[in-house]
């Protein structure tokens, strides 16, 4: 615990971006933050390797925190490089979405850092996210009054994913990588991935369809 106490004060908790390629252009369409801890020597160590800790020692509000900070002055910055404000995937805690804290945070740090809300994609593990549906929807609902938008993780790797994601709702579902891997080989698992494509984009447009209902 005190080597990530000390790694955050020392401010080594450092965000790598992945792109998320646009499979039909080539382009780039967003990014994924991701954590990542430097050593005092060098190393950069992956959060698979300390996520679990921090958990256990209960620094992990601090690590949304850190990365949503440094995420969005990625994301001010970007913009005044190239002129285009980039969408980023930011992954949570369960913890966070059981606080609720981090969205108060995160709209602060768009006002400081004139970021549109849209643009950041609060993301969660399937797993995690159905742990309390009760409480889950609650957050969707105070995400969504703020602007922001919400990514399913790992879909798919449940037992009742579809009634997960009838229930829920997510703008983003991103398939869970078993049924990515054999895509080209396996019709099946092209069979399974087209599915889970037309019924993610059904979600979707029930997604717009309902604020569009709220707003008229």
């Amino acid at each position: 615990s005190e080597v990530l106490r000390k790694a955050f004060k020392e401010q080594r908790i450092v965000p790598y971006f992945q792109p998320i390629m646009d499979c039909k252009s080539g382009e780039v369409y967003a990014y994924e933050a991701l954590a990542r801890l430097e050593t005092e020597g060098g190393e950069v160590i992956s959060a698979g390797m300390f996520i679990d800790a921090a958990d256990k020692y209960n620094i992990s509000l601090n690590l949304d925190r850190v990365m949503l900070l440094k995420v969005t002055q990625f994301m001010a910055a970007h913009k005044k490089e190239t002129g285009a404000m980039p969408l980023v995937f930011v992954n949570l805690t369960p913890q966070e979405i059981q606080h609720h804290d981090i969205l108060n945070y995160a709209e602060k740090l768009c006002q400081d850092y004139s970021i549109p809300a849209s643009n950041i994609v609060f993301e969660v593990t399937e797993r995690e996210a159905i742990s309390d549906l009760s409480n889950m929807r609650r957050f969707l609902t105070a995400l969504r009054e703020k602007g922001f938008a919400f990514a399913l993780d790992d879909f798919g790797s449940g037992y009742n994913s579809f009634h997960y994601l009838r229930e829920l709702h997510f703008e983003y579902v991103k398939i869970d990588g078993a049924f990515i891997t054999n895509i080209l080989e396996s019709k099946i698992d092209r069979a399974l991935v087209e599915t889970l494509n037309n019924l993610s984009c059904l979600s979707l447009t029930y997604i717009k369809d309902d604020k569009s209902s709220l707003t008229s």
